[in-house]
């Protein structure tokens, strides 16, 4: 589903200066959507409204906005993770009319799950008012919307109009908050009004590239049936990210700040402004990474399918090889540059937005784990070409259980020591990634004929 990066790509290469800014621009918001908004709201409460809410009233937000975050991504992760194969292979397959119904019933499964998950906690955890309770749901649930309109907007031919949709979401916010007295429901109210906006102006978008009637899936059991291993594996990637955050909510410096709701306000603060580093990496893997390989990898499976000349199907094999080797190294520098920027430049910005010093070790950490984050996230890409989504299961897996070892091992240690477990969870998950898709690139004439082949293998293709 690489296919506004092709645009984007042209765009940055054919329209100058200007042409690099909008395709940059456009690709962080295809890539990281939600994840910027909700980043934003939070560094505009850390930088603006502490002073007129107090720093009770911005860690009120501020614990909704991150479980908000955290549980409609948990949510949304296996969901859309089958949505993107079925949407895959229904435009692989030129089957457009297939995508509404999907989208749909992506939507429903997504805003169900998250009614309940919001309601279950912030009605019954956190014990929240009535109209802040409404709220919080509100933002959880369309947060949720939100990830799965993300997922189809890689399919689309124009991007202007997302640029537009995520704009427009954040400037109703700011609207509504220089225009009213700033409270606690206010910022709140802003928050929702703003998401609901960037959301309907996004299905709106979509809805006019795919014109066809909205038809159930027929295939749904048979795709959730078959697909539990894709479901773990989007799972396992969320996770990966947030079980350190999970575990350091029981640790020193952390505190029930709504009901059972927990949160370290030092490293959630810090991890939020450190993961924020990554998105020019992901920038760069929508604009260029994965169009590249989607060339290269389509000239591939041309060779097998048409040419079927040994010596031609091994030139492309070792291009697609070359090709991730080069998009390895230039991501590997993008993001190192970054990180090690960020690292010496920690005091200078914490001081700046008026965060506490102590986030500084965590933010520093996360910055450094964010390049081999990064490595991980590009082999996970290759391997649902491949269609290994075992493999994809393992990445993320095993990054997730080393980050949570070391946490629960150093949870004792203090502000000094977080970050560093999600470092080391990354650099596990970059082995594991860079290794898989070595082995796999190595096998991949015989993976293509033979070992995964259902005309040969039937029900018993590999999936790892």
């Amino acid at each position: 589903m690489a296919g506004i990066g092709f645009k984007l790509s042209r765009l940055a290469r054919d329209g100058g200066i200007g042409g690099v800014a909008a395709a940059a621009m456009h690709g962080a918001m295809i890539s990281s959507g939600p994840w910027l908004m909700t980043a934003a709201a939070m560094i505009a409460l850390q930088w603006g409204s502490r002073s007129m809410l107090g720093s009770e009233g911005s860690l009120y937000v501020q614990v909704i906005l991150t479980y908000a975050f955290a549980v409609s991504a948990l949510i949304a992760a296996p969901i859309t993770t089958l949505t993107m194969r079925a949407v895959a292979d229904s435009l692989s397959a030129d089957n457009r009319s297939a995508v509404p119904g999907l989208m749909v019933a992506a939507s429903l499964a997504v805003t169900g799950s998250c009614l309940v998950a919001a309601t279950l906690l912030f009605g019954v955890l956190a014990n929240l008012p009535a109209i802040d309770l409404v709220l919080a749901i509100a933002i959880l649930t369309v947060l949720g919307q939100i990830w799965v309109a993300n997922l189809f907007l890689t399919a689309l031919k124009r991007h202007w109009p997302i640029l537009i949709a995520f704009g427009a979401g954040i400037g109703v916010a700011a609207a509504i908050l220089i225009f009213g007295v700033v409270t606690c429901r206010l910022v709140l109210l802003a928050i929702t009004v703003g998401l609901i906006t960037t959301c309907g102006m996004l299905r709106r978008t979509i809805g006019r590239e795919f014109t066809a009637p909205a038809i159930w899936p027929g295939d749904w059991q048979w795709r959730l049936h078959s697909g539990g291993h894709l479901a773990a594996a989007g799972i396992a990637a969320v996770t990966a990210v947030w079980i350190d955050k999970w575990v350091a909510w029981f640790g020193p410096g952390s505190a029930p700040m709504l009901g059972w709701l927990r949160l370290n306000p030092i490293y959630d603060e810090a991890a939020f402004m450190g993961l924020l580093l990554i998105i020019p990496g992901l920038t760069l893997m929508v604009i260029t990474v994965e169009t590249r390989f989607e060339l290269v990898f389509g000239r591939f499976m041309k060779a097998c399918a048409v040419d079927g000349s040994f010596r031609i199907i091994e030139r492309a094999r070792r291009e697609v090889a070359a090709t991730l080797l080069q998009d390895a190294r230039l991501l590997l520098i993008v993001q190192a540059t970054i990180g090690c920027a960020a690292w010496v430049l920690a005091p200078a910005l914490f001081d700046g937005i008026g965060a506490d010093a102590r986030g500084i070790f965590a933010f520093r950490f996360t910055a450094i784990g964010l390049i081999f984050h990064l490595l991980a996230t590009m082999a996970t890409v290759v391997l649902a070409y491949y269609d290994l989504f075992g493999r994809i299961l393992i990445i993320w897996g095993g990054m997730a259980c080393v980050s949570a070892t070391g946490a629960l091992l150093d949870i004792e240690s203090g502000y000094i020591h977080f970050g560093w477990s999600f470092m080391i969870g990354a650099l596990t998950a970059a082995i594991l990634g860079i290794l898989l898709v070595g082995s796999a690139t190595r096998q991949l004439t015989y993976l293509i004929f033979v070992k995964n082949n259902p005309a040969i293998m039937g029900d018993r293709r590999v999936w790892v």
